[in-house]
């Protein structure tokens, strides 16, 4: 396929829209978030005044989040199995020697070094 100069063209054009597009779409949202934080004003004294501007939208979803787990009517119950429960222990003294492993502990490899 042979490319024609008006293809060329196109190509370079659409790799500079693809370049510069997001940075001015992040620039314009910067500039009107910086209008809408200037005109909104947070404040707990009024809210039935037209001065009083929503920061964020009424159907937030993080709002929404928040208030439903915190409307928790009763805590919840854990219910916990137990088998036995008995009085330990402490070991007796001449059980314990020092060389004998552990009840549990894996076999020797190498006898110990003394």
């Amino acid at each position: 396929m042979r490319r024609t100069p008006w293809y060329r063209v196109g190509l370079i054009l659409t790799a500079v829209f693809q370049l510069l597009l997001p940075t001015f779409a992040s620039v314009a949202d910067a500039r009107a978030e910086a209008t809408a934080e200037r005109s909104a004003h947070a404040h707990v004294e009024s809210h039935s005044t037209s001065r009083c501007v929503p920061i964020h939208a009424a159907d937030c979803a993080i709002c929404r989040v928040i208030a439903g787990a915190a409307s928790v009517a009763h805590a919840p119950v854990v219910h916990v199995a137990v088998a036995h429960v008995g009085q330990a222990s402490p070991p007796e003294p001449e059980r314990i020697a020092v060389g004998t492993p552990a009840r549990g502990d894996p076999p020797q490899r190498a006898p110990p070094a003394a």
